[in-house]
């Protein structure tokens, strides 16, 4: 490897990253229409990783509601929920 002033490591191909989620919706019609939304996720991450390469955590899509990469590490953890209404359906407009 040509750059070796501590940036970049020897053993860079040496490592790897596993991240996985699941999520799900569910509606239910309670005076108005009600969706509910849950989403959970891990990730890890073996070797001499790259500081560039590390997990971060930051606006979309994981974490809302913080700044971008605000939490930055080798494994990450995240769960979001969201509860979604129906306030008026707009009907469909079709342009000619």
């Amino acid at each position: 490897m040509g750059y070796n002033d501590g940036l970049v490591s020897e053993n860079w191909e040496n490592y790897g990253q596993f991240l996985g989620s699941l999520e799900g919706f569910s509606t239910a019609r309670i005076l108005i229409l009600w969706t509910l939304g849950v989403r959970i996720g891990a990730g890890f991450s073996y070797g001499e990783i790259p500081f560039y390469k590390e997990f971060a955590l930051g606006e979309d899509p994981y974490l809302h509601g913080w700044k971008k990469n605000r939490f930055i590490g080798e494994s990450i953890f995240f769960t979001n929920s969201e509860l979604r209404l129906t306030i008026r359906d707009i009907p469909d407009v079709q342009f000619f």
